[in-house]
C-alpha cells in the first residue's frame, strides 16, 4: 500500500469513517528533502574518494625499469650466496651493489702503449738482474738504477691518472 496517492487515502478514510488524514509532507517540502538527500549523497561520494580505500598504500616511488642480465651457472650461485649472506634479496643486492660499484673505464691507447713500454722495462730489469748474477752487482749497477728511476716515473705516471687503481 502506498499513502502517498489520494485513492489510498480516501479509501482508509471511508473504511475507517473518520475524517481524511493530513499529508504528512507539504508539496514543496518533498522537493526539499529531495534536494538535501541528493547533497547528501554526494557528499558522502566526495568522502569515499577522499578516504583510503584500504589495503596497502601507494609507493611514493615506483621501480618501473627493468634490466635483465644472463649470468653463468657460477656468477649465479655466487649472487645468489652472497645475497643470503647479507640477508637480502637478489634485487636488493644488486641494487645496493650498482650504488657502491665504482666503474674504471678501459685504457685509453696512450695507456695501453705506457703499459706496453712498462712491460719491456720489466723485461729490461730482468735481463739485468740475470748478468748481475753472472757478472757481479757492481758492473749493473748503473743501468739498474736508471731503468728503475725511468719505471718509477712511468709508474707514477699510471697511478697519477684520476681513475681509481684499485682494478690495476
Amino acid at each position: 500500500m502506498c499513502f502517498c496517492y489520494t485513492k489510498t487515502r480516501f479509501a482508509l478514510a471511508a473504511k475507517r469513517q473518520t475524517c481524511l488524514p493530513r499529508p504528512l509532507v507539504a508539496k514543496g517540502e518533498i522537493e526539499r528533502n529531495l534536494k538535501e538527500a541528493v547533497m547528501e549523497d554526494q557528499k558522502i561520494k566526495t568522502e569515499k574518494l577522499i578516504r583510503s580505500k584500504g589495503g596497502r598504500p601507494q609507493k611514493k616511488i615506483k621501480r618501473c625499469h627493468i634490466y635483465m642480465i644472463r649470468l653463468t651457472d657460477l656468477e649465479q650461485f655466487t649472487i645468489a650466496t652472497k645475497a643470503k649472506n647479507a640477508g637480502t634479496s637478489i634485487s636488493d643486492f644488486f641494487r645496493k651493489s650498482a650504488q657502491k660499484a665504482k666503474v674504471v673505464s678501459r685504457l685509453t691507447t696512450e695507456e695501453a702503449g705506457d703499459m706496453r713500454v712498462l712491460a719491456g722495462m720489466a723485461n729490461n730489469l730482468n735481463q739485468l738482474t740475470h748478468l748481475a748474477h753472472l757478472n757481479g752487482l757492481l758492473s749493473v749497477q748503473r743501468n739498474c738504477r736508471l731503468l728503475m728511476a725511468e719505471i718509477n716515473e712511468l709508474l707514477k705516471k699510471i697511478i697519477g691518472d684520476d681513475r681509481e687503481s684499485d682494478y690495476r
